[in-house]
């Protein structure tokens, strides 16, 4: 038997298929003693508060439809946001090019954090561009990769 929040997964992944979307991520949290439904939402060129207000107006009757959680909810649509994580291979190679920030469990040239240009990533390590540097990150090091707000461009 499949949990609600599997449950809301399966209605929301095919709710963002119709719509053209993409489910970043789907949370059933409690917060200040209330339930919330957090749906993130994803397209390749980017979310609009249009498309959020879309996808939630599509998903509610479903998810009333379906009820799979049983208690009152809330419900919030949202984009994964500009300091988004990069949890996989699909989106490394999305952000390619892109000023990412590397949190690691071991130090890499002596620091734990790196920040660079994404230029390259292979299944042992990530390389970022660093003032015209290459700085190779073994995977095995690796707590989190989320992009940065690049100033600069």
């Amino acid at each position: 038997m499949k949990t609600p929040l599997e449950r809301c997964k399966e209605i929301a992944e095919k709710i963002a298929s119709e719509l053209g979307y993409e489910i970043y991520q789907v949370q059933l949290v409690r917060e200040t003693g209330h339930l919330i439904l957090r749906i993130s939402i994803d397209h390749p060129d980017q979310i609009s508060h249009e498309d959020c207000e879309k996808f939630s107006k599509a998903i509610d009757p479903a998810l009333d439809e379906a009820d799979p959680i049983r208690s009152n909810y809330y419900l919030e649509v949202s984009s994964p946001g500009l300091e988004r994580e990069l949890r996989n291979d699909r989106d490394l190679q999305r952000f390619l090019g892109f000023l990412v920030k590397v949190q690691c469990s071991k130090a890499v040239l002596e620091q734990k954090i790196q920040v660079g240009y994404l230029s390259a990533f292979d299944q042992e390590s990530i390389i970022l561009e660093q003032n015209g540097n290459q700085i190779v990150i073994p995977r095995g090091v690796i707590k989190k990769v989320q992009l940065e707000i690049d100033w600069n461009r």
